[in-house]
């Protein structure tokens, strides 16, 4: 059986309570992960956000999916979920969305593994439906979300160079260079800078419109990758710790060839780029 190759991963051991503080979550998250921001930056920069913290998740045996092709649901609907589990927890995340909103999404979900919750809904900004109880768990997972991406002496440095402060507002192109600095969507960006007293709640109301515009564009994407060859199709949407699980559970033969295609959603002729692909150094 495929799950019995769960007995080689590691414990999911890492926990948060909504009483933390949520600066201090972060940093233990990013310790966690051993995330660097030089390395982050630079990956954002290439449009590679999202895939550098894949990466770093899956390397502590979190199953991470993405929701691709036409049957994606809307960004509007669903951006993300979270299955906790002691051992292969799973995130989820809808790739209709941009890569730094995906990065988002991945981050607030692990953040829901910390607290062991399955997700409620993960809107940038939680809405006002919402039960107050559910609501503060989002709002928690939303900013570790933010202070992973967005360090605070990071983002002091920016606003300081940009003469920002607690009134202020940021013109488009600061704030697409911002956002692209730290590979976060430009919503998240500024609500990270609201929240340090770099930017006015008033114009991030003002701004909410434009945001919701743009989430409206996404949904008329298909979500998926364009032309590749299967076996990145493969990697793209299931991720490496999946392929590995299951290429593990082949190595050792608890299952067939024809089972571990199954399981990949490849021919069998395939499964030999996969397993190059999935053990390939991040």
């Amino acid at each position: 059986m495929l799950d019995d190759g769960a007995g080689g991963s590691e414990a999911f051991t890492l926990r948060a309570a909504l009483t933390d503080d949520v600066e201090a979550v972060a940093a233990k998250v990013c310790k966690f992960l051993g995330a660097d921001f030089a390395d982050q930056s630079r990956a954002a920069r290439r449009g590679l956000a999202f895939a550098y913290w894949r990466d770093l998740i899956e390397s502590k045996d979190v199953l991470v999916f993405v929701m691709a092709g036409s049957q994606a649901p809307k960004v509007r609907e669903v951006r993300g979920f979270a299955v906790p589990f002691d051992r292969l927890p799973i995130v989820a995340v809808n790739g209709r969305d941009k890569t730094a909103g995906r990065a988002f999404t991945l981050l607030h979900e692990f953040a829901h593994l910390l607290l062991g919750t399955a997700v409620v809904e993960n809107a940038v900004q939680p809405g006002p439906w919402l039960p107050p109880a559910e609501r503060k768990i989002e709002r928690f997972c939303n900013a570790v979300a933010a202070a992973v991406l967005i360090p605070a002496d990071e983002a002091a440095k920016i606003a300081r160079l940009r003469d920002k402060g607690p009134t202020a507002a940021w013109a488009d192109p600061e704030l697409d260079a911002t956002a692209e600095m730290f590979g976060a969507s430009r919503e998240a960006a500024l609500l990270r800078m609201v929240k340090l007293g770099f930017a006015a709640q008033r114009f991030y109301v003002h701004k909410r419109k434009a945001f919701e515009a743009e989430y409206e564009r996404l949904d008329d994407r298909v979500a998926g990758e364009g032309f590749a060859l299967p076996h990145l199709t493969m990697v793209g949407r299931y991720g490496k710790s999946f392929a590995r699980l299951v290429l593990n559970s082949y190595r050792e033969r608890r299952i067939t060839m024809n089972d571990a295609a199954a399981y990949l959603n490849i021919q069998a002729k395939h499964i030999s780029a996969v397993e190059k692909q999935a053990f390939r150094a991040a």
